[in-house]
């Protein structure tokens, strides 16, 4: 982990600093944009020390600032202390931000980190979350050439993959066993984790020119647990969901990223910050 806060907290000074955000009480984070209307970016700022900044995914946001949102088809959302959220736009077309949340020194980097990642400006993507070979080979950049770690659960276990040619076909192999799953035109499966396995499973995906990929599983008795200085420190739901999932990713080299990433996905469909760590995950990022 120290070394996940010593390669990217730097990237914070690209996005989010300003000379007197260090000396700035910490209040929340954005956890949604929705820029809809036209000249929304221009009607749209996080104004910090006189400053405007564009909004953007997890940026912090400090007491003292004021977030403007004067297109009334946009939103900002903030999540501030307590897991209270904001909503700026429409009615509400400024808010002052104030109050201060609890953060430990672990867990705001971690969530300062996983905000230059989501913001995606390219000299900001760490190097691990650079896409490697051709963009059309069948591939599982979410997960590691090795053994990758998961729990034993009735649960289906979402796994996401890039490139090869539709429709995929993916079996799911123990010791004993072999079962085919339904063929699928879409980039992600929902398998159960065979009753049958031992400590270890696979899933192998094919694409409809043989390109084959193969997920090594071995089952764990259960998921590390969150260390406390990062449980406390967050200020709300979402935080927590991104500092729990990214913690995870970053253990044992990565073996923990598709375990990480079901949590992602159960919060994905009503939490953009979510929505958009799962994306980096499924993209090969993984916090070092």
């Amino acid at each position: 982990m120290k070394r996940l806060f010593l390669v990217l907290f730097p990237l914070l000074g690209i996005l989010f600093a300003s000379p007197a955000a260090a000396e700035l009480a910490p209040a929340g984070y954005i956890v949604a944009v929705d820029l809809a209307g036209e000249d929304a970016a221009a009607k749209t700022a996080v104004v910090r020390v006189g400053k405007e900044l564009p909004p953007k995914l997890m940026m912090p946001v400090y007491s003292g600032d004021v977030v403007f949102v004067r297109d009334p088809a946009s939103l900002v959302t903030l999540e501030v202390g307590g897991g209270e959220t904001i909503d700026v736009g429409g009615a509400l077309s400024r808010y002052n931000v104030s109050g201060e949340i609890p953060t430990g020194d672990d867990a705001w980097s971690l969530l300062t980190a996983i905000g230059s990642v989501l913001a995606g400006d390219e000299d900001t993507i760490p190097e691990n979350m650079v896409s490697k070979g051709d963009e059309t080979s069948l591939r599982v950049p979410l997960a590691v050439r090795g053994a990758n770690f998961t729990v034993r659960s009735e649960r289906k276990l979402w796994l996401a993959w890039l490139g090869g040619t539709g429709p995929f076909t993916v079996t799911v192999k123990t010791e004993t066993k072999e079962t085919s799953l339904p063929t699928t035109n879409v980039r992600e499966i929902q398998a159960p984790v065979p009753p049958e396995a031992g400590e270890r499973f696979a899933i192998v995906v094919r694409d409809s020119s043989q390109q084959m990929a193969t997920v090594r599983f071995r089952l764990r008795s259960g998921i590390p647990e969150l260390p406390d200085t990062l449980k406390k420190a967050s200020p709300g739901h979402s935080a927590s969901t991104l500092i729990n999932a990214a913690w995870l990713a970053s253990l044992d080299q990565g073996a923990w990223a598709v375990e990480a990433a079901q949590t992602l996905r159960a919060q994905s469909d009503k939490d953009q910050a979510a929505a958009a760590l799962l994306a980096r995950l499924v993209e090969g990022w993984k916090p070092e």
